[in-house]
């Protein structure tokens, strides 16, 4: 029952209570607190970072709260959006405060609030003693006779009256005056107390009862409290739950403990599904990325083999145009092939007038003469080479041509010429969509790691900003 009301009573806690409560725990540190407090700048120091979170939902903020309650009592990660569950760390919560129960907190600090009020009594003023009588008065004038006569007897008053309560409260001491009050009254007696001692501003209110003020004051109240915590930043924030649930769990009394959307299960289910699918997202990614991988492993493959068979239609191609031009080269009567067989009929009269000019011997020359016929044979011969040569290229031109444009001349060599050819343009277009499937994996990849990468860093944000927060 008791993790049930801390349950629901965070659940109610919102607006710019939630945000002092969250940046008095969570966002200030013990320096900050301590010394502000120290300075009496809490209030200026608080409206700054309350100012701040106003961006941020109420779900937001009260989940960081209780995930900073449950790093702070070193629980293990919890599914804040199973209700028993997260019920069950509130125990272990409210177990480190050393009781087992929100009621003994409760009186913890109220016993405090009438002692600091007990030890200041004779140093008000009358008007401020005359204010604090006046709010338990009229609050008992809310009440049955009966009840005020109980109030009266109680305390020994002759009349009921606020004068006469308030020399009850100063004869009997004040702390023994209003734990009568509060026995008739219970818990919504607090409230009053908290709030008629913040408008004198010169008693301290525990930190427990800091939700309860309605004054502009209340900052002011509680600073001192700030001071009796050790400076330590953990040690302080185990030291200040018992606070933190009173602080909650009270006002939730007060309202009659009302029924209370689920806002943190919820909230911290719509995280959980959202982390979820991340994960999901992220795992589907690298499935693409590993079959994108393969495909390009086996598409660089099929490269190197189309590459190989490339080559080798290729030297089918040479084979065939060689056969060619060897069969060329000793054929007297060529094909008409333009402007081939003129060019190489041409080359071969060329090169026979050489020869025969080469081959011509004059008797009875002069030894000059012997000098110029020889140098006339050494040009004759250069001239040969180079129509050769020539004679060659053009051979090779005019098979290649002969098998491009199949004209007939030797069909052994032009049924595998063609075939070559034919499977060469296949290859290459192969070859080709190859190269495009490549290029569209690669992309693929680059686009996977882009989206891989943007949601890994969101996975790395919420395990960041929710490290307590356990997914199923």
């Amino acid at each position: 029952m008791e993790a049930t009301w801390i349950l629901h009573a965070f659940n109610a806690l919102d607006g710019k209570n939630l945000r002092q409560v969250y940046s008095m725990y969570v966002e200030m540190t013990s320096l900050d607190l301590f010394g502000s407090a120290w300075n009496k700048e809490l209030e200026a120091v608080m409206n700054n970072h309350v100012t701040r979170l106003a961006s941020l939902s109420d779900d937001e903020i009260r989940l960081q709260l209780v995930l900073q309650l449950l790093q702070t009592t070193n629980q293990r990660a919890v599914h804040i959006e199973e209700t028993q569950e997260l019920e069950l760390a509130y125990a272990r919560i409210l177990g480190a405060t050393g009781e087992i129960s929100i009621e003994p907190l409760i009186e913890r600090f109220f016993q405090q609030l009438l002692e600091d009020t007990e030890h200041q009594w004779q140093h008000l003023k009358p008007i401020e003693r005359s204010h604090i009588a006046k709010v338990l008065f009229d609050y008992s004038a809310t009440f049955r006779a009966d009840i005020r006569e109980q109030v009266q007897q109680g305390l020994g008053m002759r009349q009921m009256t606020s004068r006469h309560l308030e020399q009850a409260l100063t004869e009997r001491g004040v702390a023994q005056g209003i734990e009568q009050l509060y026995q008739q009254f219970g818990v919504n007696i607090i409230p009053l107390i908290v709030n008629s001692v913040i408008d004198i501003k010169k008693i301290d209110v525990p930190l427990g009862f800091f939700t309860l003020a309605t004054s502009e004051n209340a900052l002011a109240a509680v600073s001192s409290s700030f001071l009796t915590y050790r400076i330590a930043n953990k040690s302080m924030k185990r030291e200040m739950i018992p606070a933190i649930l009173v602080q909650a769990v009270l006002p939730y009394i007060l309202a009659g403990k009302p029924t209370v959307a689920p806002h943190l299960q919820t909230y911290s289910a719509q995280i959980a599904t959202h982390y979820q699918t991340l994960k999901k997202s992220l795992q589907q990614l690298e499935t693409q990325q590993q079959e994108a991988q393969l495909d390009i492993k086996m598409l660089t493959d099929m490269t190197v083999i189309l590459k190989d068979k490339l080559q080798q239609e290729r030297v089918h191609l040479l084979e065939a145009a060689d056969a060619l031009y060897l069969r060329l080269e000793k054929t007297a009567q060529l094909p008409d092939v333009a402007p081939y067989t003129q060019n190489v009929e041409s080359l071969r009269q060329d090169i026979e007038r050489l020869q025969r000019l080469q081959d011509t011997t004059v008797i009875n020359q002069s030894l000059f003469d012997k000098m110029k016929a020889a140098t006339k044979k050494l040009e004759h011969r250069t001239k040969v080479k180079t129509k050769e040569r020539a004679l060659s290229k053009e051979l090779e031109k005019m098979a290649i041509t002969m098998l491009q444009q199949q004209i007939p001349f030797d069909e052994t060599l032009q049924l595998p010429y063609t075939a070559a050819k034919q499977q060469t343009a296949s290859l290459q277009q192969e070859q080709k969509l190859v190269t495009e499937k490549l290029a569209q994996r690669t992309e693929k990849i680059q686009t996977v790691l882009r989206q891989y990468d943007k949601l890994e860093k969101q996975v790395f944000e919420l395990e960041t900003r929710y490290p307590h927060l356990r997914t199923p």
